[in-house]
């Protein structure tokens, strides 16, 4: 009986002592257990808070911490403030501001209880504020129960009551990844890409109207397909050169030709065609204006020369109206005639600067003092004064003043005559009618009388011998046509041949007669 309860006991014995084991393994694997997720929870607080670096401008930016707690009491599940005991980097005493969590328009994003099965949650908070006067800090602003697959929005389902103490970390959620651009996702950028070391590159030929184009395209196909351009389109043209910027025919139709600033100087260049500018006071160079050339410069409109003025070459001055091109001398107005008359007229004015080619009042026509001689036995003319066409007025007079003399020979048989017409001296004027052996002087009036074509001719002799020149006074009426040419023929005979007849003076005048 005795070995049969000692036998029961010693089972009971080893029963206890299993279960004394088992309680102990068990015991020790729960702390295993809690132990593990203790340090998952802070190998991903650490890998999460790890810092990443600050992409673009201000708008996002990205911060490394350590596992901060929730303060008091924790938060409800839709709390939207959320308490922290402390936000600071332990390292350095900083306090955390909104700035350096979120930027001037992101938000941080955090994970509170991360690790835990049950109630882990990812939030994002836009505002931080430090209470100032202890470690604490309050995160407003605040989503709560963002979910951790695409699209990464809140549910009130994922949003979880936490009691004071939790931790929480700055992570990097799904949420927060997806602020990132990835290479295969379509996505909508708004913040500002400066690409200052490479352009981006495509192959991709653009098919709408807000699409960007490639610079083969815009080169080979914009331009290419643009208008030509006009005056009234724009559109496509081409710099034209020098030989054609100077021409004015247009070359190339359908592609307009535009000047080109290489081409263009304030100052004068080389030889070559140039397009002048104005200089920096608005005024073209006077080297522009060739000065020595064999141009002919024709001004359009009125020109004051206000300094002294040297002219060395050829100077036409029309001068042909008084209203539309005048010659102005001292503020006058001229029109000068547009022919000449003959020599020794001269410029008359009618009173208003209509000038014409006028005789002056007294204009001798001949003044010989040589001998004009002949011993032929008929009446030879030796000397003819021609009367230019237009000379007498309508009442104007020639005086003729002629001394002949015998100036060879003993036989006194010279005699003078003295014709007066037109076209040739047809009518005589004065005839002697013997010979004469010294000679005298002949005096003769030829008067238009009212008419160009009707004279009065008056001969009046002073002899040194009456003997061959005739002493009385004479008159005749000659008819030539003083609105053309006139002559006066001076004639001498020797009868007998055997003296040398001669004038030894003529002067011929004409006068004007001034009503």
């Amino acid at each position: 009986m005795n070995t049969k309860r000692g036998f029961v006991s010693i089972i009971a014995g080893l029963i206890a002592l299993g279960a004394l084991v088992v309680g102990a393994y068990a015991f020790k694997e729960h702390q295993r257990i809690v132990s593990s997720e203790y340090a998952i929870q802070e190998i991903q607080s650490r890998t999460d808070a790890s810092p990443v670096q600050n992409v673009g401008a201000d708008a996002n930016v990205f911060t490394g911490g350590q596992t901060f707690r929730l303060s008091g009491a924790g938060i409800t599940s839709s709390a939207t403030l959320i308490g922290l005991t402390s936000f600071t980097l332990t390292q350095t005493g900083q306090e955390l501001s909104t700035s350096d969590v979120a930027g001037t328009s992101g938000s941080v994003y955090l994970t509170i209880e991360p690790g835990n099965t049950s109630r882990q949650e990812f939030v994002s908070c836009t505002t931080v504020t430090q209470s100032g006067s202890d470690a604490t800090a309050t995160l407003s602003g605040c989503t709560r129960g963002l979910s951790a697959i695409s699209p990464y929005t809140a549910s009130s389902t994922l949003q979880f009551a936490h009691a004071g103490g939790s931790a929480v970390i700055i992570s990097n959620s799904p949420a927060f990844y997806n602020q990132f651009a990835a290479k295969e996702n379509d996505e909508s950028i708004t913040g500002l890409w400066n690409f200052n070391s490479y352009l981006p590159t495509s192959s991709i030929i653009a098919t709408t109207s807000n699409q960007f184009v490639t610079k083969q395209y815009v080169d080979g196909g914009l331009l290419a397909g643009a208008a030509t351009s006009s005056e009234t389109t724009t559109g496509i043209s081409r710099l034209a050169t020098q030989i054609q910027m100077a021409s004015s025919t247009n070359t190339t139709p359908n592609t307009p030709l535009v000047l080109y600033s290489k081409y263009s100087t304030s100052s004068p260049y080389t030889a070559g065609l140039w397009i002048p500018i104005t200089q920096n006071d608005g005024k073209l160079s006077p080297n522009f204006i060739a000065t020595s050339s064999s141009y002919t410069y024709n001004w359009g409109g009125a020109q004051n020369f206000s300094a002294s003025t040297t002219m060395t070459g050829t100077t036409t001055i029309s001068a042909s109206s008084l209203t539309s091109a005048p010659l102005i001398l001292r503020s006058l107005a001229y029109a000068a005639p547009s022919t000449r008359l003959a020599s020794s007229t001269v410029l008359s004015d009618d009173g208003s600067g209509n000038l014409t080619w006028e005789y002056p009042s007294v204009k001798t026509l001949a003044a010989d003092g040589a001998n004009n001689s002949t011993s032929a036995t008929s009446y030879t003319t030796v000397k003819t004064v021609t009367i230019p066409a237009g000379l007498l007025d309508l009442n104007d007079r020639i005086t003729v003043y002629a001394s002949a003399y015998r100036t060879a020979g003993s036989a006194n048989d010279c005699q003078t005559r003295i014709n007066f017409g037109s076209g040739s001296a047809t009518t005589t004027v004065q005839q002697g009618t013997t010979g004469y052996s010294t000679g005298g002087n002949v005096q003769i009036w030829i008067n238009n009388r009212n008419s160009l074509s009707s004279q009065f001719a008056t001969t009046i002799i002073a002899p040194n011998n009456t003997s061959g020149v005739n002493t009385a006074a004479s008159s005749t009426l000659p008819t030539a046509n003083t609105a053309n040419k006139t002559y006066l023929d001076f004639q001498l005979m020797a009868v007998n041949g055997a003296d040398t007849c001669s004038y030894t003076g003529i002067y011929v005048k004409a006068e004007k007669i001034i009503n």
